[in-house]
């Protein structure tokens, strides 16, 4: 809520040519706009970017806010169901009585300790790391 109220008042940056625009955008939202912020919300990808036009077009703070809730609250649901239920498949693959668990186990360690010893952390950290502090510079 917070990033929508803050990028509403974010309008008054927008030129007079992108406002013309962004009426005909609110038209769209005022018919679709609960129903994609409700998915947008529901799903685990990044929503600020997609809130922050909602702010600027000047949708419905009310609709913003409750499709938000129910997205939300239906992740965070779904979240919590698939962790109830999957806590028992999961007992069972770990479980000293399972060899597939065993297995699993065995060549997580042999993956992890080949790929410590074997990538090339030196190349890797020059490679991406100094560059970007070269270019943060």
């Amino acid at each position: 809520m917070i990033i929508f109220t803050l990028s509403k008042s974010g309008r008054r940056f927008v030129n007079e040519k992108s406002l013309r625009n962004l009426e005909f955008a609110r038209l769209i939202l005022e018919r679709y706009g609960f129903l994609a912020v409700f998915i947008v919300a529901a799903t685990p990808l990044p929503d600020d970017i997609f809130y922050i036009p909602m702010g600027i077009a000047r949708f419905a703070s009310i609709k913003f806010f409750l499709a938000c809730l129910f997205g939300k609250f239906l992740l965070t649901l779904l979240v919590a169901l698939s962790g109830r239920y999957s806590i028992l498949w999961i007992n069972r693959l770990i479980s000293p009585e399972s060899p597939l668990g065993l297995v699993v186990t065995v060549l997580f360690i042999i993956i992890s300790i080949y790929s410590t010893i074997k990538i090339d952390w030196e190349h890797i950290f020059k490679k991406y790391f100094l560059k970007r502090n070269e270019n943060s510079e």
